[in-house]
């Protein structure tokens, strides 16, 4: 977690102690934009209910992809995910 997180970004927990300044890093990372490519026209064929189940099972194929390959999800868009991979490291 960075240093002047009060709670944990996965569980919520709150993080033990002060808030610690750490030196800043530059680092080249790799960012991830990808949209469902046919989405409008997928949505106006199915109905709500349909379109998120179908939506929901490809966005945990896309999720665990990225976490497979060291990346974290930074946000949802829409039907597009961005994701970021050696932005957080040892």
């Amino acid at each position: 977690m960075p240093a002047n997180f009060l709670f944990c970004g996965r569980c919520g927990a709150r993080l033990a102690g002060e808030a610690q300044e750490r030196p800043g890093e530059t680092r080249q990372i790799t960012v991830l934009f990808a949209d469902i490519s046919g989405f409008t026209a997928l949505a106006e064929r199915l109905g709500p209910e349909e379109l998120h189940e179908s939506m929901r099972t490809v966005w945990d194929l896309i999720a665990a992809d990225i976490r497979a390959n060291d990346g974290i999800i930074e946000k949802y868009i829409g039907d597009a995910v961005v994701a970021a991979f050696g932005a957080v490291g040892d």
